[in-house]
Formats: structure tokens, C-alpha cells, sequence
């Protein structure tokens, strides 16, 4: 819960200094707060499909197998 919160705060302040917002404006804590909620879901639900085919996530420096980085380039 505590990374999902650093997420949405660190979010909302990201909008917030973007769109020049103020304090008081509640449109970058709504729009952070969303896009938050997209990440953890996206997180879940690729956890889950790690999890239900009983593997591990590929590596993030190795993101494509060998025959995948063959045929795209």
C-alpha cells in the first residue's frame, strides 16, 4: 500500500507542476489518483498471469527472447 501511495504522490505532484496547477486545484490529485489505479491493476494483472503460467518475469534488461529480437530486426 505504501508504494501505491508514493505512486499517486509523486504523480499528482508530477501533473500538478506540469499543468502549472495550484494548491488548491483538485484536477491533478483526481487525474493522478487514475492513473495510479491503472498501474496497480496493470501490475496485478500481470502478476497473475506470471503466476497462473508458473514462471518467472522476464528480466528487465532482457525484455524479448532471442527469437524475438531476431525477427524485428
Amino acid at each position: 500500500m505504501a508504494l501505491q501511495q508514493e505512486v499517486r504522490r509523486t504523480t499528482v505532484a508530477a501533473l500538478r507542476e506540469e499543468a502549472g496547477a495550484g494548491p488548491d486545484d483538485p484536477l491533478p490529485l483526481l487525474v493522478g489518483g487514475q492513473i495510479a489505479w491503472i498501474q496497480e491493476a496493470v501490475v496485478e494483472f500481470v502478476g497473475d498471469a506470471v503466476i497462473a503460467e508458473g514462471r518467472r518475469a522476464p528480466s528487465p534488461a532482457t525484455p524479448w527472447s532471442s527469437s524475438t529480437r531476431s525477427r524485428n530486426c
